[in-house]
């Protein structure tokens, strides 16, 4: 029997949670979301529950478990936050699956309170999916039980069958993460301002904001760079192919990645990467084919590939090509969601 009522626990306002959200109710699904904070999504059956701190999670769960049972779901999904994790459990609703994004596994080590929490959800979850290899092999480090239920399942993107031109020389860059340590924008600041130290016209778009952002931009008036670097801030995913089509490719030299996504959505328009060799990155990017790799936190090393791009409009255009086919072949948002509705069909039909 087909899955045909899905409730999502996940943030409202996370850009992936909206994607799934709508992508399962144009293959047909019924979807109601339950989220603590965020607004409501249009077109979707959306429970915006109040959030002020963790106890939040616990203060709601009846709330969170009535709107599951009277919705007649007929499987529960939970996204990302242990908070939202814990609620899927509490409702005693199967199947129940649980997604694990990355920081909700990975970042664990000096939290045992959390640690203990998380392996009991992810024990006594029907099924586990991961976005990448490399996520699935530390969730099933953390919780070994999970191997035999556990599907990888990765984070496609609309995919144009033709990409639109690259702009002229000289290069832009395009660095489009939160402005925080784990992604390293300063690293790319430095890089670029190495770069142009050296003589090369390039440019660089820190997109995003964050805890950082302050500080990049009084390094970047330190650095000379005030007309080089700009800050466009937060880009709206509705407007974010249009920004990257005008660049030539993105820069994300981070010191930790569970998956990618950055470099799908630069890939899908035939913009290469220059990022790090960390977590799930070396699935999504292919070095000296679709990108440029380089180890982290290593400045001179990002410089250099920079130079590479800045100098070489032949090589660029062939990763990029490249960039594009791979994407084509292996991560279209259609095939992430074929799998997540087979996932859902024969979960339900287990159950049945």
């Amino acid at each position: 029997m087909a899955c045909r009522r899905v409730a999502i626990l996940g943030r409202a306002d996370s850009v992936h949670i909206m994607r799934w959200v709508r992508g399962l109710s144009e293959r047909g699904l019924e979807v109601r979301l339950i989220s603590f904070g965020g607004t409501a999504i249009d077109g979707i059956d959306t429970a915006i529950l109040p959030r002020h701190g963790w106890f939040s999670y616990l203060q709601q769960a009846a709330r969170a478990t009535r709107l599951v049972r009277e919705f007649r779901a007929d499987l529960v999904h939970a996204h990302y936050s242990v908070g939202h994790w814990l609620l899927g459990m509490r409702s005693k609703v199967h199947p129940f699956v649980v997604s694990a994004w990355g920081t909700d596994v990975v970042e664990l080590a000096g939290r045992p309170l959390r640690r203990w929490l998380v392996r009991r959800i992810l024990r006594q979850a029907d099924h586990v999916t991961a976005t990448s290899r490399y996520l699935a092999d530390q969730t099933t480090a953390l919780e070994g039980s999970v191997a035999g239920k556990l599907t990888t399942i990765p984070f496609g993107v609309a995919v144009p069958a033709i990409t639109p031109p690259l702009p002229a020389y000289p290069l832009r860059l395009a660095f489009i993460k939160h402005h925080r340590p784990r992604y390293a924008p300063e690293v790319a600041l430095e890089a670029v301002g190495l770069v142009r130290g050296q003589g090369h016209d390039v440019s660089l778009s820190l997109a995003g904001q964050g805890p950082m952002t302050e500080q990049l931009k009084k390094r970047a008036a330190q650095l000379a760079l005030d007309k080089a670097v700009t800050f466009p801030g937060w880009v709206d995913p509705g407007d974010m192919s249009a920004f990257l089509a005008r660049h030539h490719a993105i820069v994300m030299p981070s010191r930790r990645e569970s998956f990618g996504v950055a470099v799908l959505e630069a890939a899908a328009l035939g913009r290469p990467a220059i990022t790090s060799n960390v977590g799930g990155i070396a699935e999504v990017a292919r070095r000296g084919e679709t990108a440029l790799i380089v180890p982290a936190d290593n400045v001179s090393d990002l410089a250099e590939a920079i130079i590479k791009l800045a100098t070489d409009p032949q090589l660029l255009q062939q990763l990029g090509d490249n960039a594009h086919s791979f994407v084509r072949s292996h991560y279209t948002w259609d095939r992430s969601l074929d799998m997540m509705t087979s996932l859902y069909d024969r979960l339900v039909h287990g159950a049945r």
